[in-house]
């Protein structure tokens, strides 16, 4: 995965989204779009639709609550740390209520960065699994839910065992060369 994603750096001061180009780059992530205010972030995360931003929590002109409301907004899925130069809990605490991943704090370091992003990224594709899971999962339950309701619905109305009645529901399927998912949903 690494490299093949865009990674917005939003940051007020060019030397800290330097430093963090930097380090993405030696590890591999070399597809890097800076915003230096609040403004430009917001439309650069529309224009690049980035997987993982990192926002500078003082940025000008549009504040990182702000940008980062908004670009969760676009896309709840992106992968969204703050950066700041000072640790506060209060401040942290808003950011993750907002939908913040992450809070990093100066001096900022490789070794806090890249593990940071690769453990992100590793839950980020851990719960779209579990989401694709569930959701496949629900549908699977919903048919069947709807399969014994239908089944049970002709059973009582033909004076027939539930057996019976979805042995003849196959036949029906069958004789009139229609899937039996789609003779159920016309029987619902």
């Amino acid at each position: 995965m690494e490299g093949k994603f865009c990674i917005l750096l939003a940051q007020s001061k060019k030397s800290n989204a330097d430093y963090f180009s930097s380090v993405l780059k030696k590890s591999g992530y070399d597809n890097i779009v800076f915003a230096f205010d609040g403004i430009d972030a917001v439309k650069i995360f529309e224009e690049y639709s980035p997987k993982v931003v990192f926002i500078d929590s003082t940025l000008p002109l549009l504040d990182g609550i702000s940008v980062l409301k908004k670009i969760k907004k676009i896309d709840t899925d992106c992968i969204a740390a703050i950066t700041s130069a000072e640790y506060s809990k209060a401040l942290a605490d808003e950011f993750i209520r907002n939908g913040s991943d992450g809070f990093i704090t100066e001096p900022f370091s490789e070794d806090r960065i890249i593990p940071w992003l690769i453990v992100s990224i590793a839950e980020k594709e851990r719960s779209r699994k579990l989401k694709e899971e569930y959701r496949s999962m629900s549908v699977l339950f919903n048919d069947r839910l709807d399969f014994e309701r239908v089944v049970g619905k002709f059973a009582s109305e033909n004076s027939l065992s539930f057996e019976e009645a979805k042995k003849q529901l196959c036949s029906i399927s069958e004789s009139k060369n229609i899937p039996l998912k789609k003779l159920i949903e016309i029987l619902k």
